[in-house]
């Protein structure tokens, strides 16, 4: 499928960049809202606030989401930008800090798999910042254990409803979960970083691309944090 809509200079950007979201609209909205475009277009750059009250409600709310998608997106940008200039500056724990403050999770850490055991090297509680570690536990013990044996990103919104969490020891206490891996240069599993929390809370807020970003600045530091 094939369209070209055209909203001005601006709504031509948008569609570009998020045409995926046109995958869940019906071929024949298309069809008729192309029609209607191509037959007044230049009034629709011209007046654009009335043309959008004249669209149906489905492409309004797919422009909507189209705009949302690129604020999002340019938070990101300057959250990575501040993210590396925080890491250069202050330090990971500074970083980890960062990270914790855009996310509903009160918990942010950085641990290590050290064979059974899991030891932490930085943590954040949102309510005690004082509080720069915890003790080591075994892996079995933490959800950073899904980590370790899946090889990638593990999320948990609420362990009391989802069924991958019933068995596990902790499932009482950390109700919220989000960790991904962190890999040495070699591509050796080295450990985890995530948010946590003893509520549950929805992964919405977590930027995976911030995360992401943050695994990739610590690779060249991980050697030393053995």
């Amino acid at each position: 499928m094939t369209a070209i809509l055209v909203l001005g200079s601006d709504g031509c950007l948008e569609f570009l960049r998020f045409g995926i979201l046109l995958a869940s609209i019906p071929d024949g909205n298309l069809s008729r809202s192309w029609n209607a475009l191509a037959s007044r277009s230049s009034r629709a750059v011209s007046e654009e606030g009335l043309f959008l009250r004249e669209l149906p409600m489905w492409w309004r709310e797919f422009r909507k989401r189209g705009i949302m998608q690129r604020s999002k997106m340019h938070r990101t940008s300057e959250n990575k930008a501040e993210l590396r200039k925080i890491m250069r500056t202050s330090g990971i724990r500074e970083a980890v800090k960062f990270l914790n403050s855009l996310t509903e999770h009160r918990f942010s850490a950085l641990y290590r798999f050290d064979d059974k055991k899991l030891k932490n090297l930085y943590f954040f509680d949102r309510e005690q910042p004082e509080i720069e570690s915890v003790p080591e536990i075994p892996v079995l013990a933490s959800y950073c254990v899904f980590v370790r044996d899946l090889q990638k990103s593990f999320t948990v919104e609420n362990s009391l409803k989802d069924p991958r969490t019933m068995s596990h020891p902790k499932r009482l206490e950390i109700l919220a979960y989000y960790g991904l891996p962190l890999l040495d240069r070699y591509g050796k599993m080295f450990g985890t970083i995530c948010h946590f929390d003893v509520s549950a809370r929805s992964a919405a807020s977590i930027d995976v691309e911030l995360m992401e970003e943050m695994a990739s600045l610590l690779q060249e530091q991980l050697d030393r944090l053995n």
